[in-house]
């Protein structure tokens, strides 16, 4: 199996996934750590990272009044975004 190593700043934004209304962030290279003091939203940062890349879309969420979500990742010159939208209640 081969390992790709980015030496590029990873940009992340999302809307309406999880607690989140709108977060744009950027991650630099090498180890990035996500600590903070519980209901801060780390897993939904985590989950709109899954979704960008293409995760099973039944383990995301939407924020709970918002009918569609969308995340986006950035990595040098491609950009990955899904968009999620409620079907049901």
């Amino acid at each position: 199996m081969s390992q790709v190593h980015s030496r590029e700043t990873i940009s992340v934004e999302l809307q309406n996934i999880g607690g989140i209304k709108h977060a744009k962030t950027d991650l630099p290279p090498g180890v990035t750590v996500l600590s903070g003091r519980n209901a801060t939203n780390r897993t939904s940062f985590l989950q709109g990272i899954m979704a960008a890349m293409g995760s099973n879309a039944d383990q995301m969420s939407l924020k709970s009044d918002a009918d569609e979500g969308q995340a986006t990742i950035q990595l040098g010159d491609n950009t990955y975004t899904r968009t999620l939208e409620r079907t049901d209640t």
